[in-house]
């Protein structure tokens, strides 16, 4: 569809990305369930450094002690 796609092994790396050009990204797709940052930390933070971008939170797993909350 011609987007440009840019991969990371976790949350971590990504995070240390959008700190560094995070208006670069215009959708974040992350899993719910990675080690050391989960994908809601991931895109809370994520929109505190890019307002404007939009997050798709997506996962094959979730354990019981992710949940969203308000």
């Amino acid at each position: 569809a011609g987007a440009e796609v840019t991969d990371y092994p976790d949350g971590q790396e990504c995070l240390a990305r959008l700190e560094g050009k995070g208006a670069d990204f215009e959708v974040l797709l992350t899993d719910l369930a990675m080690p050391h940052l989960n994908g809601l930390q991931l895109a809370s933070r994520a929109k505190d450094l890019a307002p404007g971008m939009q997050c798709i939170i997506m996962t094959g797993y979730a354990d019981s002690e992710l949940r969203v909350s308000d």
